[in-house]
């Protein structure tokens, strides 16, 4: 069954405030959602997208340099899926000195990696977090904790997550 919704596309031409009325009715059937907000640039789509109830940010860049709402997703525990290799190809950053992976998990937000395309963007979960690690310095015990918070903000049944738990500790040695 469909256990979830997500808006994704051009969210330049098509912002999260247009959509006001299928969030409403995602809600009203307690459907969480992911809204993919912020890699054109707007951070204003990002604000629309909290207020609208998302549950997970789709790239998110546009918070950069935004401490304050940075702290606000991080309080609220919105999920932040970030997709490096797919963001620097379609340049919602200019280069990878600006991405902002290593402020929003210092800011403390619910950062996951992600494809975003894979097919596209040629990619795969290894190839993201090996490019993450080889360009940000993101260490293992961090790896982990993008995993978690991978589980952490899934749409799945609790009975899921522990099971996803108990396999990141059984790797992860956490």
């Amino acid at each position: 069954g469909v256990v979830a919704c997500d808006l994704a596309g051009d969210e330049k031409a098509y912002p999260t405030a247009a959509f006001a009325d299928v969030f409403a009715t995602a809600k009203k059937y307690g459907m969480p959602y992911t809204i993919h907000a912020g890699e054109c640039g707007s951070a204003q789509n990002i604000i629309d997208s909290v207020e609208a109830g998302a549950g997970r940010i789709g790239h998110g860049i546009a918070m950069r340099g935004h401490s304050d709402l940075i702290k606000e997703l991080a309080e609220k525990g919105i999920g932040i899926e970030m997709c490096p290799i797919s963001n620097l190809q379609t340049k919602a950053v200019a280069g990878p000195e600006e991405y902002p992976i290593r402020e929003f998990l210092n800011g403390g937000l619910k950062v996951t990696v992600n494809t975003d395309n894979r097919t596209v963007s040629d990619t795969t979960m290894t190839k993201e977090l090996e490019f993450i690690q080889n360009t940000y310095g993101i260490q293992d015990d961090e790896i982990y904790l993008l995993m978690k918070n991978a589980a952490d903000v899934a749409f799945a049944e609790d009975y899921v997550k522990d099971k996803l738990y108990r396999r990141m500790r059984e790797v992860y040695g956490a």
